[in-house]
């Protein structure tokens, strides 16, 4: 019955998609320009924030630099004053005067005893027309000069009739404990008076005092205001102390009036002093759309001026330059505007394109849905047209290829399913909960039990009591640990007959690496294990035949027969399985897994026969001069990969001045290899194994030199009963060991003209030692 697509409303499909498509482009064009203007916009304002750091704090330092250097200036100005030769020399007789009119105080100490009161006719006429010519230099800042005495007494003014009592100079009070040289500042914030101390010296004495008197608003000319022209209309500069008082400058429009507070709280403070302004650079937060939108200021200390005024414990002094944010971020916000215009018309213009392109877009998308509808009803061979060259006609394209890849996954399906089921090995699948879920039919060949039979039970039906509990703990430990496990053990058919069987049993995993399901295989070997039996009880009865032989003769006699009789009959069952085997080489063959099984049994004959023919007709020597090193580096590269599946570990510690030997290089290679091969055997749980060659000379051979070669491993040992019959023909203590090995060896070394010797103990391991001899004259011509 043919099958019908599902029902679809016509164009939901399509216009769900189309809508959709639209607002997504509207979004995204408006997304492009929000994230845009935000980008501008902090990018833009780190930047001038940046620019208005530097360029606030460059003319911050700089008016606080111009206005320093004034003040210190000044005080140069009075200092020299104060330190010419006519000033000194009037200090001078005004101080002997005083000398001259004080008594005697204390024990022998001389005190001047300053006058209480200034007089007019104590005023010097002479020094104040000086002090007047002086200060009329400097008129446009300075409104008086004086000079006083140590007691705070007049002696000299630019104003002779000022007349000034030193019981009201705050000054004279903060300076007069000074002994050495000082600079004094104060400043009348009410007045705008700046008055400037500095000592009159005699060497380096204090005598007297030097005063000048300064107009704070008038210096603001020469040092804030010329600074306003660079930094914008509302750009301003004004000095305050460390209390917030306003020194110079004023408040304009659009400013903040609390400038000062802001400064005060960045300022450190510091115990026994007046607050010190540091270097600094803030930001005060002003209300904006966004919350990064600050007032830039700076503020520049008077770093050298600061010192005398910490001295007295006055506030220190700052300039600070700051600007109105509107006038800073003015330019900012203007790109901004223009940003957000021309983005809202492109958003409007992409708007518009989505739309169409949103229409052409969801067109072959129809077509792709009524693919997908027939693709569901079974119709793997439906193809959809793709004439687009872009992502949809990828989508198209990738959809027709997977439609193919889903048909040929179908088909190697059922080829899998067919491979089962035709398989000659009785094949089982069995839930994890132990419940056989499906058998193939070579199952019921095999066990007897049909799918109906099976299904629905645990695999134990096939148990038999003479498999050991060991083999079954180890199948189920090993499909615990998720991997597979493979041994021999015996099954009951459904009439009872017990059968030899192969069993490899795998866990099925999913993709979260869980156990859905276990598979086991199961191979009847009754045929196999007969074949093998009957061959090793024949290589059994050879051997003992062998053993009973007396002398190389018989011995040769009998591997004659062996190797006519059983190589003639092994050449045969192995070409004929050969030919099985390409017969059927498909992997999942029974038949080529016999013939495989076979073809094995035939070569460990064919070695067994060879290692006989060895031993009884051994070959003549082919000798030339070789390097037992390189010899041993060749051996030991041909063991590596056993070794590294026996996980043993392989060194060599070799003579490196070694001389060559005259030896038959294939039977020392085949000495080395038997030697290796028992060593590795001895270790079935890895170990390690040393081989070393060294040159001896053994007393008792007169000078003749050997080169000796010695193999230690670290197995099991050898038992002290059993070390003299190592060496033996047919001696051994392993199950497959056919005792020729080691008796080869021998053989091989002696036919050198040289020994082998073995050493062993139980638990600690074994060293086979094997002698050259070395021929001198020989030697001597190997260069």
């Amino acid at each position: 019955m043919k099958k019908t697509p599902p029902t679809v409303v016509s164009g939901r499909f399509s216009e769900s998609i189309r809508s959709r498509l639209m607002i997504w482009f509207a979004v995204a064009a408006v997304g492009a320009v929000l994230p845009g203007a935000a980008v501008v916009y902090f990018a833009g304002l780190e930047r001038i924030q940046e620019d208005l750091k530097q360029n606030f704090c460059q003319i911050a330092e700089r008016s606080a630099h111009n206005f320093e250097n004034q003040i210190l200036n000044e005080f140069q100005f009075i200092q020299e004053i104060s330190n010419d030769t006519q000033t000194a020399r009037i200090f001078h007789e005004r101080q002997r005067r005083y000398e001259s009119e004080s008594a005697y105080i204390g024990a022998g100490e001389k005190d001047v005893l300053y006058p209480t009161t200034n007089k007019i006719s104590d005023i010097h006429i002479g020094l104040s027309f000086r002090l007047q010519v002086y200060q009329g230099l400097r008129s446009s800042i300075m409104t008086h000069l004086s000079l006083y005495d140590r007691g705070g007494n007049l002696v000299g003014d630019s104003d002779r009739k000022k007349a000034i009592g030193r019981d009201d100079r705050v000054w004279y009070d903060d300076v007069k404990a000074h002994n050495n040289y000082f600079r004094y500042i104060n400043v009348d914030t009410t007045t705008s008076k700046l008055i400037l101390v500095t000592a009159v010296l005699e060497g380096l004495d204090i005598v007297g005092y030097a005063l000048g008197e300064y107009n704070l608003k008038a210096m603001d000319e020469r040092t804030l205001q010329t600074q306003k022209a660079h930094f914008g209309k509302t750009g301003r500069a004004f000095m305050l102390d460390a209390n917030g008082k306003m020194l110079l400058g004023e408040v304009v429009a659009g400013q903040s009036s609390n400038v000062s507070d802001d400064i005060l709280k960045i300022m450190p403070k510091e115990k026994g002093f007046a607050p010190i302004i540091s270097r600094s650079f803030f930001m005060k937060q002003i209300w904006s759309p966004f919350s990064t939108r600050k007032q830039v200021a700076c503020l520049a200390p008077l770093d050298e001026l600061n010192q005398v005024f910490v001295e007295y414990g006055f506030p220190s002094w700052g300039v600070v330059v700051t600007q109105s944010p509107e006038e800073s971020y003015a330019t900012l916000f203007g790109s901004i505007r223009n940003f957000v215009f021309v983005g809202f018309i492109g958003a409007l213009g992409a708007a518009l394109l989505g739309i169409s392109m949103a229409w052409r877009i969801t067109a072959p998308l129809k077509h792709l849905e009524r693919g997908v509808q027939r693709f569901a009803i079974g119709e793997r061979d439906f193809q959809v047209d793709a004439d687009e060259n872009d992502e949809v006609g990828d989508l198209v394209r990738e959809f027709n290829h997977m439609a193919q890849r889903v048909e040929a996954s179908e088909q190697k399906l059922k080829a899998f399913a067919m491979a089962v089921e035709n398989s000659a090995d009785a094949i089982v699948m069995v839930r994890p909960t132990g419940i056989i879920y499906y058998t193939n039919p070579a199952f019921e060949k095999v066990t007897g039990y049909s799918s109906a039979e099976a299904v629905g039970k645990k695999p134990s039906i096939l148990r038999v009591e003479s498999t050991p509990d060991e083999t079954y703990q180890a199948l189920w430990k090993s499909i615990a640990a998720k991997k597979p496990w493979c041994g021999e053990l015996h099954n009951r058919r459904k009439n009872g007959e017990v059968y030899p069987v192969e069993l490899t049993v795998s866990p099925v995993l999913d993709e979260h690496d869980e156990i859905v399901s276990v598979l086991g295989i199961h191979r009847d070997i009754t045929l196999a294990r007969e074949y093998r039996e009957n061959l090793e009880r024949e290589v059994e009865e050879r051997s003992r035949q062998i053993v009973e032989t007396q002398g190389l003769t018989t011995v040769g006699r009998m591997a004659s027969m062996i190797a006519h009789d059983l190589r003639n009959a092994l050449t045969t069952v192995k070409m004929n399985l050969q030919i099985l085997a390409r017969r059927h080489e498909a992997t999942e063959d029974i038949e080529h897994q016999y013939c495989n099984i076979g073809l094995g049994q035939v070569r460990y004959m064919e070695d067994f026969l060879t290692d006989m023919l060895s031993f009884a007709r051994p070959s003549n020597l082919q000798c030339e001069w070789h390097d037992l090193n390189e010899i041993l580096d060749e051996v030991m590269s041909a063991v590596s990969l056993s070794a590294l599946e026996k996980e043993v570990e392989v060194a060599l510690d070799v003579d490196m001045f070694l001389p060559r030997a005259f030896c038959d290089r294939n039977k020392i290679v085949a000495v080395l290899r038997n030697i290796f091969d028992n060593a590795f055997l001895a270790m079935p749980d890895g170990g390690k194994v040393l081989a070393v060659t060294e040159v001896f000379e053994p007393k008792e051979q007169n000078g003749q030199m050997y080169i000796l070669v010695s193999v230690t491993d670290t197995g099991t040992g050898i038992e002290e009963e059993n070390l003299a019959s190592v060496f033996d023909p047919f001696f051994t203590t392993r199950v497959k060991g056919t005792g020729l090995g080691l008796a080869i060896v021998k053989r091989a070394i002696e036919q050198h003209r040289g020994e082998i010797t073995v050493r062993s103990t139980v638990g600690e391991g074994t060293t086979f030692s094997f002698t050259l001899p070395v021929n001198d004259k020989n030697n001597s011509t190997q260069g």
